[in-house]
């Protein structure tokens, strides 16, 4: 009973001990700084971060210089901003992501060994985990290589916001020079169930353009031209169509639930 009492004496010490020692070091801003980015902690998480270790958020999220950081950290090299209306990524970390996102669309297919790359991208810029361009993208890589397996689902997943992020940076660029990239053969076509409200997509030849109306997913309906490559399904019964996208000189997936309008350029036939 005397040796109970004891382990339960200590384990109280030492955690007051561990929360005194985390307070002392989360109450230099900087340090804090490194710690929540590295958490990726949005700006509710580290309020309550702060409440439960008894330190004032106010006085450790104040404007810290780079040169703060940099003293605690030499991967930290852009200045912090904890307001999640801001742009994080650099200009060029931006389009550095760009163009690595073209890499792995281009093939029609994200792979586990692409995935990794994207994975290490984000963990070199921890900034991605709560820039709103990239956060739901740098999380969910995260996520999908916890067990080291990428399934056909996730991959799926994955190819499809890596085209919602290229569309992005397209969009704020739209002065951007065209890209010479060769549309590939035609992958690969399933057969969509009649009941599944998508059977028109049965309809559609491999190889040949389609013109479309889609909407993105913040609701916004953009009009593209399509060389359609492959038709694809997860095991949740969500339908991708990929095609070649002749407005953006590039491979993208679209969900078949977003397109609000689609005919044959050639025939002018309309299936949607």
């Amino acid at each position: 009973m005397e040796f109970v009492v004891i382990s339960i004496v200590a384990i109280i010490v030492i955690y007051a001990f561990a929360k005194r020692a985390t307070k002392k070091a989360m109450s230099d801003p900087a340090q804090f700084q490194k710690y929540v980015q590295e958490q990726g902690y949005d700006i509710e998480e580290q309020k309550d971060f702060c409440e439960r270790i008894g330190i004032d958020y106010e006085k450790v999220s104040k404007n810290i210089t780079s040169q703060d950081v940099n003293s605690h950290t030499s991967k930290t090299t852009f200045k912090p901003n904890l307001d999640h209306s801001n742009e994080l990524l650099t200009s060029r970390r931006e389009k550095a992501l760009y163009k690595l996102a073209l890499q792995i669309l281009e093939d029609d297919v994200v792979d586990i060994e692409e995935s990794k790359k994207l994975r290490a991208w984000f963990r070199k810029y921890p900034e991605s985990k709560i820039d709103d361009r990239t956060k739901e993208l740098a999380n969910t890589a995260e996520l999908y290589l916890e067990d080291k397996i990428l399934d056909h689902d996730e991959a799926l997943h994955l190819f499809l916001l890596l085209t919602d992020y290229c569309d992005g940076v397209e969009a704020r660029e739209k002065d951007k020079p065209s890209r010479k990239i060769s549309a590939s053969k035609p992958s690969k076509k399933i057969n969509i169930e009649s009941n599944s409200g998508f059977s028109y997509l049965n309809d559609l030849s491999l190889g040949n353009e389609y013109f479309m109306n889609y909407r993105d997913s913040s609701g916004k309906v953009s009009d593209r031209n399509i060389v359609l490559r492959q038709i694809d399904q997860n095991s949740q019964g969500d339908i991708y169509i990929k095609g070649y996208c002749l407005m953006r000189n590039a491979v993208r997936t679209f969900r078949a639930d977003r397109i609000t309008g689609l005919c044959c350029v050639e025939t002018g036939e309309a299936f949607v």
